[in-house]
């Protein structure tokens, strides 16, 4: 029986044990990353002085949040930009743009860009680390 567990173990090759292992390991650090999501709330999202750097920000951590409502309701321009405060830069007429914080290693911006359709209701977003 020894002999038969041995030669079973033996067959199977060293990069699938490796990677089934590297799997595992990363389960517990996506379980992490999503309990380090909050729920949306403007008044946090508004008051600026409270934007950390990278994922410690507190909009970085509402924006999974923040997605959800938008695609769940669909709202108007106008209704975005009063939950969310006036857009950083000059407004393009079907966008708006948001900080989040640094993204990679506090140089790198992170920003929300949520795009509208011509109806002036919230279509899709995107987040990007670039200018």
């Amino acid at each position: 029986m020894f002999k038969m567990r041995t030669l079973l173990f033996s067959r199977v090759p060293i990069s699938v044990v490796v990677g089934l292992l590297l799997v595992l390991a990363m389960i517990p650090l996506s379980m992490r990353f999503e309990r380090g999501m909050s729920t949306f709330d403007s008044a946090v999202w508004k008051n600026a002085q409270k934007i950390g750097a990278g994922k410690d920000s507190p909009r970085y951590s509402m924006t999974k949040g923040l997605l959800r409502q938008l695609e769940d309701r669909r709202p108007t321009k106008a209704e975005v930009i009063e939950m969310l405060g006036p857009s950083q830069d000059a407004e393009h007429p079907y966008a708006l743009q948001y900080w989040l914080g640094a993204a990679t290693f506090g140089f790198t911006p992170c920003q929300l860009r949520l795009y509208f359709a011509k109806n002036g209701r919230f279509e899709w977003a995107r987040v990007v680390d670039d200018y």
